[in-house]
């Protein structure tokens, strides 16, 4: 086992090194236009994000690495969720229909599970458990844990979106809120804080990983690691990462040519 560590880590820091990380998630909000986007690494749209003409969110969209529609959300003219909203796979056919009241979700209808049969029991026991927490809390839940255990099962069942909204508001609890910053816990408590964090921020990575917005999951495996050090399974995911996209960029002439280059 310390064995393991010791290679992960010596993995891990050796990549940090790359010119590869110098370059992150491509993002483009200079069109005429008032989007903004995110680009999977061959610049295919990852995340689309229109704006209104006050600059507040008039809907949102995510798209699949062949280019083709997962989610759509729209919003009101206070920058909130509102009406109907979807989700698709990627042979276009609806998987999921959310309805939104001005913030507030009112329902969640399912057409079609995701999931390949090796996966089947997996996403459908998943889906019961999201059930009940959306029947618990009104479709709205507010305490963290809930939060927490609505955006794990999100990811789950592949609702981006939804799963990362979930995941920042814990976020913003646990490390912005003013009511917890002058809190004092014991050792004991803060550990335990410590250990949540890192498993907080290790399904934020794993999201931005998804949508390939390298700069943003390697920003929360980094705060993962600092939380959880000793954790193998968050070491060889970032270590994962880390030599996916250095394989990645090092196919492009432009990182070959860097490379190529003497310091």
């Amino acid at each position: 086992m310390t064995n393991q560590l010791i290679k992960y880590k010596k993995i891990i820091f050796g990549l940090l090194f790359l010119p590869v990380l110098l370059s992150g998630q491509e993002k483009n909000n200079s069109t005429p236009e008032n989007v903004s986007r995110y680009f999977y690494d061959d610049h295919v749209v990852s995340v689309e994000i229109w704006f209104g003409p006050d600059k507040k969110p008039d809907s949102t969209k995510t798209y699949y690495s062949n280019g083709k529609l997962n989610e759509i959300f729209y919003y009101d003219d206070k920058g909130l969720k509102d009406s109907d909203a979807f989700q698709f796979n990627k042979q276009g056919e609806k998987l999921v229909t959310w309805n939104f009241s001005h913030g507030k979700l009112v329902s969640r209808t399912d057409h079609k599970l995701p999931f390949n049969k090796d996966k089947e029991e997996t996403v459908k026991n998943a889906l019961k458990l999201m059930t009940e927490i959306n029947v618990k809390t009104n479709y709205n839940p507010t305490r963290v844990n809930d939060l927490f255990n609505r955006g794990v099962l999100s990811i789950s069942l592949g609702n981006t979106t939804l799963a990362l909204e979930d995941l920042k508001k814990v976020e913003y609890s646990i490390d912005k809120d003013p009511k917890n910053k002058n809190i004092v816990l014991t050792d004991s408590l803060e550990k335990k804080r410590d250990v949540f964090r890192s498993k907080l921020y290790d399904r934020l990575a794993s999201i931005y990983a998804s949508l390939e917005m390298e700069s943003f999951a390697f920003n929360y495996y980094y705060k993962a690691i600092k939380n959880a050090p000793d954790d193998l399974r968050i070491l060889y995911n970032f270590a994962t990462l880390l030599q996916q996209t250095k394989i990645k960029r090092s196919g492009t002439p432009l990182f070959r040519e860097n490379c190529s280059r003497k310091i």
